[in-house]
This record gives C-alpha cells, structure tokens and sequence, in this order.
C-alpha cells in the first residue's frame, strides 16, 4: 500500500496539533484493493470528543478527498466529521484490531431494488455486509516492532 506523501504529512500534522488521539487508520477502497488513483481516503481516527470537534472547528486541512470517521473512545460513539452532525455507534462496525497495524470491520450496503408480487412492482432490497480492513497509518511502529508481530 502506498499512502501519497501529503497524506503522510496531514496525518503526521493531525497527530501532533491534537494530541488526545490515539490512532489513526486507513480504511476504504485504498486499504483493500488499492483503490483507482482518483479514489477518496477514508481515515478512521480514534481519540476523545473533544479532539474531534476542536478537528472539525479548525477546517477540513485534509483535502476535499479525504472522509474522516472519528470514533470516541469513552461513549463508542462515531461521527462523519463535516459531513454529519449527529454521533452513531460505533459498535455496528464489528471493529477488531487483528494485529498492531492491521484491523477488520464490517461494511453494509443495501441495494435498493424493485420486484414484481401480485402483479405490483414492490420496493425490495438486499443487504450485503462485507469484511474489509484497515490499515494503522499512527502511531507507526518501528520496523522491529512489526516485524515481531508479524511472526506471532
């Protein structure tokens, strides 16, 4: 996975302007296949509630193609920040970190679709729930560091 570098320098400056975070992650298309080079970055950021409205109060510095969910740590409570005023919760994600720079959620999508009974077109739909994952942008660990978690 290749994170362009002026991600790598928001995250970084995101990190150190807010120091009640205590992790950021990349999820999305870019985390699990790559994602098309004009695909949006999906960030999930864990921290506190008031770090997340002091990041929504300063502006979207991150660029028009970066979505932020921020995730308070002490209600388990998330937030679209800038798309959304309202907190949802987060345990809906089946949020679990598999090793120290890697982590499994799950996404749902409904498709909307319409199908013949009785003789009536009636709104149905499909709801399909995918695992993806997601991958620690910060606190990077050092190499020796991951390393070992890889081997256990």
């Amino acid at each position: 996975m290749r994170v362009e570098p002026r991600i790598e320098r928001n995250v970084k400056e995101m990190a150190t302007t807010f120091n009640e975070l205590a992790s950021i992650w990349l999820s999305g298309s870019r985390a699990n296949d790559g994602g098309a080079q004009d695909a949006d970055w999906d960030l999930v950021v864990f921290g506190n509630r008031q770090a997340a409205e002091a990041l929504e109060a300063s502006g979207s510095f991150l660029g028009q193609d970066v979505d932020v969910v921020f995730v308070d740590l002490a209600s388990g409570e998330f937030k679209r920040l800038w798309k959304s005023e309202i907190w949802e919760d987060f345990a809906s994600w089946c949020w679990i970190e598999r090793s120290a720079t890697e982590a499994e959620y799950h996404s749902a999508k409904f498709s909307d679709q319409l199908v013949m009974m009785g003789g009536e077109w009636v709104e149905a739909g499909a709801l399909a729930v995918t695992r993806k994952r997601a991958l620690r942008l910060w606190p990077t660990l050092a190499p020796e560091t991951e390393a070992a978690t890889a081997v256990n």
